[in-house]
């Protein structure tokens, strides 16, 4: 690889992980108590998902997640983040809890300790349950409402065992693609229902769209509590030109010529998340920094003697944690990195086409094959020595 890895640069205790996320490969859609999300009402909904896939069976991690810790234990990683699907555990949003649901997550959350793998939970990955949705969704402020009181059935369960919280993932995707640009669920076209988010209402929200923010008396104070620590999520930059006669935000994306590009489509530049790690850690002031995704998709062929070679993710992967350490040696406080994806999963409106994993996975089958990039991430893994177990804060 051209990047050599500063390994030095990371703390002992650095949390090697991989990230998923519970609509992405849980599958078992109405198994057990579980409810209807906003994503289950959306991949159902004709057009718009590719190839009309939808995450009823996904990666049926529900059936097959002692597997999947295995998977997790061949790569050697020492962190796991996945998240908690809110239907399953209060199916109508804010009624009964639904016992079977809560015990799927109290499971694997041992199965995880039993095998050395620390838990990263992550309370909301989009999928709202859809009994919510039809009262108003997150515009209405009572859903948030219903959210603190189902963090706190979760955190009551799991509270003993799991350190590692995070509240939301991605705002921008939930609020922005699914409320404004109607790309992600729930697929509205609202810009008033799209901008919320931050210390406080951000001023230039008023002022650059012209939206009244639905602001009461406390709410800056609530929303600025100081976090154990803050994700960051990166896979490209967008590059933007001035636009003053354009509509806001007056600026329009450019597209770089002779830059690599992953399947997606994306920009390839490991320099972003540098930058970013060092501005968070100037700008918002983190105590501790996790990446909690960061990968790329390319069209994987599982080959006929069984395996899979992905030289572009693997350059990839390396070129990324190489820039990581770059920002920790420079002062970013830097504790782990979370690999987006274990496995090949519902990439939501591209449908399973997309194939982020360093594991392949055959739709038919399930069956799960490592693929060299997971391959060369083991070899990072034990490339850095590490004492102790991930840290908080």
């Amino acid at each position: 690889m051209s990047d050599r890895i500063d390994f030095a640069a990371l703390p002992d205790d650095f949390a090697w992980g991989v990230a998923t996320s519970a609509y992405q490969i849980e599958g078992a859609v109405a198994e057990d108590g579980r409810a209807p999300s906003i994503w289950d009402t959306y991949a159902h909904t004709p057009g718009r998902i590719d190839n009309g896939d939808t995450g009823d069976r996904a990666c049926d991690h529900y059936h097959r997640w002692r597997e999947d810790i295995g998977l997790m234990r061949q790569l050697g990683v020492g962190a796991y983040r996945f998240s908690i699907a809110w239907p399953r555990i209060r199916p109508d949003g804010d009624g009964p809890v639904n016992a079977a649901g809560l015990a799927f997550y109290d499971r694997l959350v041992d199965g995880l300790l039993e095998a050395g793998i620390a838990p990263f939970a992550t309370l909301y990955h989009w999928d709202l349950p859809q009994a919510l949705q039809g009262r108003g969704g997150w515009p209405a402020r009572e859903t948030a409402e219903h959210f603190a009181a189902y963090a706190g059935v979760v955190a009551g369960k799991l509270g003993d065992r799991v350190a590692h919280w995070a509240t939301l993932n991605e705002p921008l995707c939930s609020a922005w693609i699914g409320h404004l640009e109607g790309l992600m669920a729930p697929g509205h076209t609202d810009l008033t229902a799209a901008a919320v988010h931050g210390r406080g209402f951000p001023a230039d929200m008023r002022e650059v769209y012209g939206v009244e923010l639905p602001e009461r008396a406390g709410d800056p104070e609530t929303m600025a509590q100081p976090l154990d620590w803050l994700g960051l999520n990166y896979y490209f930059p967008v590059v933007v030109a001035a636009e003053p006669a354009g509509p806001p935000p007056f600026a329009r994306p450019v597209r770089r010529p002779r830059v690599p590009r992953t399947g997606m489509d994306w920009e390839v530049d490991a320099d972003g998340i540098e930058t970013l790690l060092l501005r968070l850690t100037r700008e918002y002031g983190a105590r501790t920094l996790h990446v909690t995704e960061n990968g790329s998709a390319y069209p994987d062929v599982l080959r006929p003697d069984g395996t899979v070679a992905d030289p572009e993710r693997t350059e990839y992967l390396h070129r990324h944690i190489a820039a990581c350490a770059r920002a920790a040696r420079k002062g970013a406080p830097l504790a782990g990195y979370f690999a987006w994806s274990l496995m090949d999963n519902f990439e939501w409106a591209y449908g399973y086409d997309k194939r982020f994993g360093l594991f392949h996975v055959d739709r038919a089958t399930q069956a799960r094959t490592l693929k060299d990039s997971g391959r060369h991430y083991a070899e990072l893994i034990r490339s850095h020595p590490r004492r102790g177990t991930p840290r908080t804060s």
